[in-house]
């Protein structure tokens, strides 16, 4: 009866910050639960880097997104965290005003380029 007692007047959300990790039904936050409910599970740095993008340009920009590995999960997670944005391929670069480079610090030789959480953006 003690034990139910305490139980229910203890403050079961403090244990997360006394001990890391034993709250593991906790809330995520809603960083975690937009990369996991996005489907960033093949590379989760790639939404780390489209959040930067994303805070790096003007709604109405047109990017292009290269990433060191073609899947067609690259540019639609782009497409999907970028929108109202226009995402082009790398075909396309030498013409838009935003060039972002996932995980590429070769691109920082170039003019106007600037360093990015995962990566690199050049503004035109």
């Amino acid at each position: 009866m003690l034990a139910a007692a305490s139980a229910a007047s203890f403050h079961w959300r403090s244990l997360s910050w006394r001990w890391p990790g034993a709250m593991k039904w906790s809330e995520p936050s809603s960083e975690e639960l937009r990369a996991k409910g996005t489907g960033f599970g093949f590379d989760p740095d790639y939404a780390v880097f489209l959040k930067a993008v994303r805070a790096s340009t003007p709604p109405d920009a047109t990017v292009s997104v290269i990433a060191p590995r073609t899947h067609e999960l690259y540019v639609y997670q782009a497409a999907f965290s970028l929108a109202p944005r226009r995402v082009v391929g790398p075909g396309e670069a030498a013409v838009v005003p935003f060039v972002a480079f996932y995980k590429d610090d070769r691109a920082l030789s170039l003019p106007k380029s600037r360093r990015i959480s995962g990566g690199v953006l050049i503004q035109r």
